[in-house]
């Protein structure tokens, strides 16, 4: 939704224009105020997409280490200030630099949003959540060039910003404060135990064949014992299993 703002007659404005007489009218929005170029006016559209591809992979990479929820709540956050910051800009620089943490900001939403539905959605209706998904983003856009052009005939264009940002706030608190749940294979204590376990089972291959040699005695022991007519072989073989199996774990405790 700020995107479409962002873009819309409203806010973007549109720059001062003299006739050949010398007549000049006043430009409005953004354009307007800061007396921008063309060329400057797409720098601020563009900054918004740097600071996304810069974001995108840097949350990514932080999602195999720190809950999911919490970096987006923690990306909203960032974006919800820098958006406040636009609405509050006094140049055209300064605006710029806001428009590229929002990307940042909305890179954490972008990037960890679409794989949590991919895990947590039913089977059957995994590719309509997506799209439903993608659908919303789209919806959005659409919606801010309404809402921006309102607010631009109505009030003046940085309460577009602020408006958003306070839209914002309810999903920010969400974030925070929501149970945390993990995108499957990014788990930081999942990945840790697997390491671990990986080492435990490559330090104690020796070891497990070492408890099994010293259990060996009593499974022969047992085998060489005459079996009962009426007992069964199952029965049997599972309690012969089981007592391997509590040597190898006596074992591994004690080097531990």
């Amino acid at each position: 939704m700020e995107r479409g703002a962002m873009a819309s007659n409203g806010v973007n404005g549109s720059p001062k224009t003299c006739t050949a007489n010398g007549t000049c009218t006043a430009g409005t929005g953004i354009q307007g105020e800061f007396n921008l170029s063309n060329f400057e006016d797409g720098v601020l559209s563009s900054a918004f997409v740097v600071g996304l591809l810069i974001g995108c992979p840097i949350f990514a990479s932080l999602s195999k280490s720190y809950n999911p929820f919490r970096l987006i709540g923690f990306g909203l956050s960032v974006w919800m200030l820098a958006v406040i910051g636009c609405g509050l800009s006094f140049s055209f620089w300064f605006i710029a630099i806001c428009r590229m943490v929002v990307g940042i900001g909305e890179a954490s939403f972008v990037s960890l949003a679409a794989p949590f539905i991919d895990d947590n959605a039913p089977a059957k209706q995994r590719t309509a959540w997506l799209g439903i998904f993608y659908m919303c983003i789209s919806t959005g856009y659409a919606i801010g060039y309404v809402y921006g052009g309102l607010v631009g005939d109505h009030l003046k264009w940085r309460y577009a910003f602020f408006g958003v940002a306070i839209l914002m706030f309810p999903f920010i608190i969400l974030g925070w404060i929501m149970k945390p749940l993990q995108l499957k294979g990014f788990t930081h204590a999942d990945r840790t135990k697997a390491s671990n376990s990986v080492t435990t089972v490559s330090d104690a291959q020796g070891l497990e064949v070492s408890a099994v040699k010293a259990g060996s005695f009593t499974l022969k022991e047992r085998f060489g014992q005459e079996t009962p007519k009426n007992s069964s072989i199952m029965p049997q073989a599972m309690s012969i299993t089981m007592e391997a199996m509590f040597i190898a774990v006596q074992n591994l405790s004690h080097l531990r």
